[in-house]
């Protein structure tokens, strides 16, 4: 019976190595998906910043410009 018993074991710890691999793969993956969105994400964030503090300076030069004239 010890045979079959290693056997088991063998298949079993294949199994789990297997499973813990698929599983690391897989959180791998999704770190690297994080990361990238996350990236992007605060890329877009600091141009809509800059658009939004450009469009900004925009509208308070104009009036000063104008007083500056008269």
């Amino acid at each position: 019976t010890a045979a079959p018993a290693a056997a088991a074991q063998a298949v079993t710890s294949g199994v789990t190595s297997l499973f813990k691999g698929i599983t690391g793969g897989i959180k791998g993956t999704i770190d690297t998906v994080t990361k990238s969105t996350t990236a992007a994400a605060t890329t877009n964030v600091q141009q809509t910043q800059q658009a939004a503090s450009g469009l900004q300076q925009q509208q308070m030069g104009g009036p000063m410009q104008h007083m500056q004239q008269q």
